[in-house]
């Protein structure tokens, strides 16, 4: 349910701008919605016309769900005459027998806790060849570029090559991408694969190799980094496609589990504090196209893997493992420059960035939120200093402020429990006061009370505003197949984001000063239940506070 139907349900007033999608980003379903009057199956097959599949007269109950977006038309029968020559015929075949190896290689020997549910035969094989034949990779891969790929833009899809790229993140790409098949049957195809595709991220040894780090100077030519950048996508995007497609158990399995995975290694790879301060952007002739490539790759990874946890955080009432202080690296560069074409392209559109927004080009994610809430400068200087934002940095920041606020919110709860108990030494206060001391070094909370956080709220809303309109110029009306990849995908709903951001930090006014001797409210306040498989926290949020306002 979006969040515009939440609203409603529960009657609350002050909320009837927001539209679908802040739900609906993260519970994917496939929408049965018209594309040319068409449903989105059919409008998919269309596009993709997928080889050697047999004619489907209706979807299947039995098949995953998934969600596309829907609010572009795009236009169809355009796939351009060479694309069946994209894979040469000797490295494809190649491909799909190192894919295949690999599988058959963690299927049957099924390590300790192996999740794998499948026994290796003769028919599984052949349906591993042919899930994963050069065809179907071509035709799952341009299907994760142009529906998938505008939700999780951490590949540079310009220098993208099959022949030189890990055969475990082209896998998990074709897995993903194929989960957004026109085709039941390919969906269902994908689905066998789910957790063989897990335990080999999961299990690769690149992506627990800790002696391999990065920093401001890292090389272009270190094909170590390289790895480990794709071992850490691979498994990233592995969790996407449990967290989306899979059961309960392997949703449940990916938050508590292989997204603490994910973290820890982009922890010890050096993610959270890469900046592109050292990178040369003044002169063409020393300019490092391939250097910027993969700075911008490893941030943009780094800020994706952030906005999972917010994810987690903000629709399954999950305990957040990043904090803002931790968000060190670089904010992302404009869209334009990661998706230019070439050295040249790319050179001229990061100058001109970086000359008339300085302080954006050397920005950090946690100096963002800061700024947002910074009550040294006036609206209108911060405003003026911050414009032109990016609608993903934008993103970041509104994720960053709705973490902030529940920083800021257990760091009161925690601060009341410890004078109201201060003579007990009863082992949970004192847990709540070691707590209480590690939120005050790391959280960005005790310098941004709650009258920061509206301020920077009610910055962030203008801000917003700026770059949805801009968005809404400049946007392209019927796009080719090969251009879909350019899109904005799910951020385009930050402002629903920002809806919860404020609601939560209207809840925990009210809570706060209703407070009774013992705590009261104060028990609730993150509601009853954590780490929930459903989402209905956030739904209880919203109703919860139906006759509130928003500022």
């Amino acid at each position: 349910m979006a969040l515009v139907g939440m609203c409603q349900a529960s009657g609350a007033r002050g909320l009837t701008g927001c539209g679908p999608g802040v739900v609906s980003s993260f519970k994917i379903r496939r929408p049965n919605l018209g594309c040319d009057g068409r449903s989105w199956d059919n409008c998919l097959r269309s596009v993709f016309p997928l080889t050697a599949e047999p004619k489907i007269s209706q979807r299947s109950n039995q098949t995953p769900s998934v969600s596309l977006s829907t609010e572009s038309q795009y236009s169809l029968n355009n796939r351009s005459d060479d694309q069946l020559s994209r894979f040469q015929i000797g490295e494809s075949l190649d491909l799909t027998c190192k894919i295949v190896a690999m599988l058959k290689d963690i299927t049957i020997s099924k390590p300790r806790g192996s999740k794998i549910n499948i026994s290796w035969s003769s028919s599984i094989e052949f349906s591993c060849h042919n899930f994963f034949s050069p065809q179907r990779l071509q035709d799952n891969l341009e299907l994760f570029w142009s529906c998938w790929y505008p939700n999780c833009p951490i590949i540079h899809k310009p220098s993208f090559s099959t022949s030189n790229a890990s055969p475990l993140l082209i896998a998990a790409m074709a897995v993903l991408g194929a989960c957004l098949s026109p085709s039941p049957s390919v969906r269902a195809n994908a689905n066998i694969w789910f957790n063989s595709v897990e335990e080999l991220a999961f299990l690769d040894e690149v992506l627990l190799d800790e002696s391999v780090t990065v920093n401001d100077s890292v090389s272009c030519d270190d094909d170590a980094v390289y790895r480990r950048l794709e071992a850490i996508q691979a498994a990233y995007l592995v969790c996407l496609i449990q967290y989306w497609e899979g059961v309960k158990p392997s949703k449940r399995r990916i938050r508590r589990n292989r997204y603490a995975v994910v973290l820890d290694a982009a922890r010890d790879f050096g993610l959270d504090d890469l900046t592109r301060h050292k990178l040369p952007v003044d002169d063409a002739s020393t300019f490092s196209w391939k250097r910027f490539v993969l700075l911008e790759m490893l941030i943009r990874t780094g800020t994706y893997i952030f906005l999972l946890d917010g994810a987690f955080v903000i629709f399954h009432n999950s305990p957040p493992r990043l904090v803002v202080a931790e968000m060190r690296m670089s904010i992302v560069c404009p869209e334009s420059c990661f998706q230019a074409s070439s050295q040249e392209e790319c050179f001229v559109l990061l100058h001109n960035w970086t000359s008339s927004e300085p302080r954006q080009a050397h920005m950090r994610v946690v100096d963002l939120v800061e700024a947002m809430c910074n009550n040294h400068l006036s609206d209108e200087e911060t405003c003026e200093g911050l414009a032109g934002l990016s609608m993903l940095n934008l993103f970041t920041a509104i994720t960053g402020m709705y973490l902030t606020s529940i920083e800021s919110l257990l760091f009161i709860v925690l601060q009341v429990l410890f004078t109201r108990k201060r003579g007990q030494t009863l082992t949970r206060y004192n847990l709540a006061l070691h707590t209480l001391g590690f939120h005050y070094e790391v959280s960005l909370a005790p310098n941004s009370g709650s009258w920061h956080l509206q301020m920077g709220l009610n910055r962030w809303i203008s801000l917003y505003d700026q770059a949805d309109s801009w968005v809404a110029e400049n946007s392209p009306g019927l796009l080719l197949c090969d251009e879909m990849w350019r899109r904005l995908g799910f951020i385009r709903h930050a402002k629903e984001f920002w809806m919860l951001a404020q609601l939560m930090l209207d809840k925990s006014q009210v809570e706060l000063n209703t407070a009774g001797p013992s705590g009261g409210p104060f028990d609730k306040t993150r509601g009853t239940v954590y780490d929930e498989n459903t989402m209905e926290y956030v739904h209880n949020l919203v109703q919860s506070l139906g006759d509130l306002k928003i500022a």
